[in-house]
């Protein structure tokens, strides 16, 4: 039974795995891979509920901003993205308006041991204190791969506003996959 269970386990049966386990407890000796199981169930819920939790409270942050960059887009303010701001590694940007048009470029370390740098590059249009663009960090003089192969290049359309109080500005991916946020504040 403890091999059934472990069978459907990995097939991604897991309650029908939990019942096998839990109908194996209750005969009289039973092997000590039933317990394993369970206790392989046990950690597997413990990793499900972490991971659900990590779901949730991505969601409602994701929401959250939302909510903010849709109020932003459509109520008219005297704010303004233009000047100079700080990114939270401290790297001071300036960011110019024309047009309603947002640019603005910088530099950033690549960080490690590396002295590289990369050009980051943020620009697109301003609706109200809404903002919508193109966030790109290119590797400064060639590719951007790291030790590992992976590329550390950025290249995506984010979505932005401006805080009520006009001293900070939040940014994230629209594509919530890429797990991008960015927050800059206002440099007085």
């Amino acid at each position: 039974m403890a091999n059934q269970g472990y069978m459907l386990l990995d097939a991604g049966f897991i309650k029908e795995a939990e019942e096998i386990a839990k109908k194996a407890v209750q005969m009289d000796n039973p092997h000590e891979n039933v317990y394993s199981l369970l206790a392989r169930l046990a950690e597997l819920q413990k990793e499900q509920d972490l991971k659900w939790d990590e779901i949730v409270n991505s969601s409602k942050s994701r929401q959250k901003f939302i909510r903010n960059y849709t109020n932003a887009y459509y109520l008219k303010t005297d704010k303004t993205f233009e000047g100079d701001w700080l990114t939270e590694s401290g790297i001071n940007i300036s960011i110019d308006i024309k047009d309603k048009k947002l640019e603005s470029s910088w530099k950033e370390p690549t960080g490690g041991l590396s002295n590289d740098l990369y050009l980051a590059k943020l620009s697109g249009l301003i609706t109200n204190s809404s903002f919508k663009g193109q966030y790109k960090k290119t590797k400064e003089g060639g590719e951007g791969h790291s030790f590992l192969g992976l590329s550390l290049n950025a290249d995506f359309e984010c979505l932005g506003y401006l805080s009520d109080d006009d001293k900070t500005i939040s940014l994230v991916a629209e594509d919530a996959e890429k797990k991008f946020k960015m927050l800059l504040t206002r440099n007085p």
